[in-house]
C-alpha cells in the first residue's frame, strides 16, 4: 500500500489506518492532510477504493466530499469504489455512491459488472439493491458470461458463500429477466455450465423456468456431453429423464461436431458411472465418429481398464478399426500400460501382430517409442518381428528424396537397436519361463 504519488507519507498513513479498520486514525491524518485523499498506492487504488472496502458510512462521505472527481476512479484491475463495495457487501456505502451518482455500469478490465460481481461474492441484499436502482444484468464479460453463467456455478462463487445464499442470488436473476439463452464465446448457455459443473439444483431451477436443454455450443455439445465429460451421473440421469418420451429430443446418442456421443466422453475421463447409466439407457457401445473411433479407443487410449471391461460387458467389438486402421489395441500400445495391454492379448492373443492400414503393427509402435520393456512384453507373447522390418525397409525404398532416406534409414537403425536388445531379453525371459 505505498503511495506513488507525490502526497507522499500522509497518503501512505491513510492507507494503513483505512486498511486496519482504525476510521479514529484514519480521520486525525484526514484532519492534517487533507490532501491524502488524491493519494495512489501501487495497484492505483485511492483511498475512496479502501473506504468502500470496509470503512464506515461517515468516514467514506468525508473522504468523497474531499474530491469527489474519484468517485468513479479505477484502479489497474478497473475495480472502482462501487465495484469493491459490491465485492464487500458494504450496502451502506454502495447506496450512498448510487445517490451521489456513481456510475452503475462500469466494468472492470476483464468486462465484470457490479451484477456478475454481487453473484460472484454471493451479495444477495447488494444484488438486490442493484436491480432496485436498475443496474444492467445481461452484460457480457470479456469472455461472453452473463451473471446468469456464474450464479450456475458453485466453484465460480466465493469459498464462504453457502448453498442456500446461492440458489437465492440465481432465483433472483431469474425473477428479474436474466437472458436464459444468453451464450459464452463458446456458444455455451448458463444450462450447460450447469451441467459442466454437476449443480443439479440450478439445472433444475433453470429448465422450470424454460431453459431451452437441448441447446449445444458451438462444437455441438450439449448437457449430456457436458455431464459426462465430468462425471455427473445426476445431471445424466436428471437429462435423461427430461428426455424420456420426448418426441425428436436428443438421444443418448446425440453426436459433437466430431460425431462424439456422450459415451465417447464418459470412457475417455474414465467416469464409470456416467458410462454405465449411458450404456443401460440403450447407448450405442459400437457407435463411431468422424474417425470412425469407438468408445473403446478412447478408453484404450487413456489406459482406462475398468471402461474398458464395462464396454465388453456391453458387447463392444475390440476389432473395429478407426481411419489408420488402429484397432484399440494400438492405442493401449501406445500408453505403455501393461496391464490395459495383457488384459487386450488375454482376450485375443491374435492383437499382438495386428497390422494398421500403414502396415504398423504394435511391436512397431512399441519400438518407435523406445520402449524395451513393452517390445519384450510383446515378444514374449509371439509378435512377428519380421513384419516389423519389412515394413521399415519398404517405407526407406520409396522415399522421395535424400533428407527423407536420411530420415528414414536413422529411424530404421534406431528402431533396429531397440528390438535387438528387446529380442534378448525376450528370449531371455523365455528361457527362465521354460
Amino acid at each position: 500500500m505505498v503511495a506513488t504519488n507525490s502526497v507522499g507519507n500522509a497518503g501512505e498513513l491513510l492507507f494503513a489506518a483505512l486498511d486496519g479498520g482504525d476510521m479514529e486514525e484514519s480521520n486525525e491524518v484526514l484532519d492534517g492532510h487533507p490532501e491524502s485523499v488524491d493519494a495512489r498506492d501501487e495497484e492505483l487504488r485511492v483511498p475512496l477504493h479502501y473506504a468502500a472496502d470496509c470503512a464506515d458510512l461517515e468516514t467514506f462521505q468525508r473522504i468523497l466530499r474531499l474530491n469527489r472527481t474519484l468517485m468513479d476512479a479505477q484502479d489497474k484491475f478497473g475495480f472502482t469504489p462501487l465495484l469493491v463495495s459490491v465485492m464487500a457487501g458494504n450496502l451502506e456505502v454502495l447506496e450512498s455512491l448510487i445517490e451521489q451518482g456513481a456510475q452503475l455500469d462500469l466494468l472492470d478490465r476483464d468486462g465484470h459488472s457490479a451484477v456478475h460481481w454481487a453473484v460472484v461474492c454471493g451479495q444477495l441484499d447488494v444484488l438486490i439493491a442493484l436491480q432496485r436502482h436498475g443496474a444492467p444484468i445481461a452484460l457480457a464479460d470479456v469472455h461472453g458470461a452473463h451473471p446468469l453463467h456464474y450464479a450456475t456455478v458453485r466453484s465460480a462463487l466465493e469459498e464462504e458463500v453457502p448453498p442456500y445464499r446461492a440458489e437465492a442470488v440465481l432465483h433472483v436473476l431469474l425473477r428479474h429477466g436474466a437472458q436464459l439463452e444468453c451464450a459464452d464465446v463458446d456458444g455455451r448457455t448458463p444450462l450447460l455450465w450447469a451441467a459442466s459443473d454437476g449443480n443439479l439444483p440450478a439445472f433444475r431451477s433453470l429448465v422450470q423456468t424454460g431453459a431451452n436443454r437441448f441447446s449445444v455450443d458451438r462444437d455441438r455439445l450439449g448437457v449430456l456431453h457436458c455431464a459426462a465429460s465430468h462425471g455427473y451421473v445426476e445431471i445424466l440421469r436428471e437429462m435423461i429423464s427430461l428426455m424420456t418420451g420426448q418426441k425428436g429430443a436428443m438421444t443418448v446418442d446425440a453426436k459433437d461436431r466430431n460425431s462424439d456421443t456422450p459415451l465417447f466422453y464418459a470412457a475417455t475421463f474414465g467416469h464409470f458411472e456416467c458410462a454405465k447409466l449411458l450404456l443401460d439407457k440403450g447407448a450405442n457401445v459400437n457407435q463411431t465418429d468422424k474417425r470412425i473411433r469407438t468408445a473403446a479407443h478412447c478408453a484404450a487410449a487413456k489406459g482406462q481398464l475398468r471402461i474398458l471391461k464395462l464396454l465388453r460387458q456391453f458387447g463392444a467389438s475390440f476389432s473395429l478399426q478407426n481411419y489408420r486402421g488402429d484397432l484399440p489395441f494400438h492405442e493401449a500400445v501406445q500408453t505403455g500400460l501393461k496391464d490395459v495391454i495383457e488384459w487386450f492379448l488375454d482376450i485375443d492373443p491374435n492383437f499382438v501382430s495386428a497390422p494398421n492400414f500403414c502396415g504398423r503393427t504394435p511391436l512397431h509402435l512399441a519400438a518407435s517409442k523406445g520402449d524395451i520393456e513393452l517390445v519384450v512384453l510383446l515378444c514374449t507373447r509371439g509378435a512377428q518381428i519380421n513384419a516389423l522390418m519389412m515394413h521399415k525397409m519398404a517405407q526407406l525404398e520409396n522415399a522421395q528424396s535424400e533428407e527423407e532416406r536420411t530420415k528414414r534409414g536413422r529411424e530404421l537403425a534406431l528402431e533396429l537397436t531397440v528390438i535387438q536388445q528387446a529380442t534378448l531379453c525376450a528370449v531371455s525371459t523365455l528361457r527362465e519361463i521354460v
